[in-house]
């Protein structure tokens, strides 16, 4: 069996670190990916403004268009009304 070379382990090692902090700025904290103008604008882009629709419109998780828009809407943005077991978001 062939082992790797330590300098292949160390490549190897260096790519998934920078893969990590490619999401961090220089202090190594995470960058906003989806801004609150992507929540937003996502609202006046589908036709019903239910979480999965928002999330399919933004490119996220159903759950973090919910943490997100339950944020916009304790900002004050957002106002949000249950329909059956669904969220369905106006603006503010």
């Amino acid at each position: 069996m062939l082992e790797r070379a330590p300098v292949v382990d160390a490549l190897i090692g260096a790519r998934v670190i920078a893969r990590r902090m490619a999401d961090r700025d220089e202090e190594g904290k995470y960058t906003e990916e989806y801004p609150d103008e992507a929540f937003l604008s996502a609202i006046e882009a589908v036709d019903v403004a239910s979480t999965q629709n928002i999330a399919d419109e933004v490119g996220c998780s159903y759950d973090l268009a919910y943490r997100r828009l339950k944020a916009l809407e304790a900002d004050g943005a957002l106002d949000s009304h249950q329909v059956r077991s669904a969220f369905v978001w106006l603006k503010s």
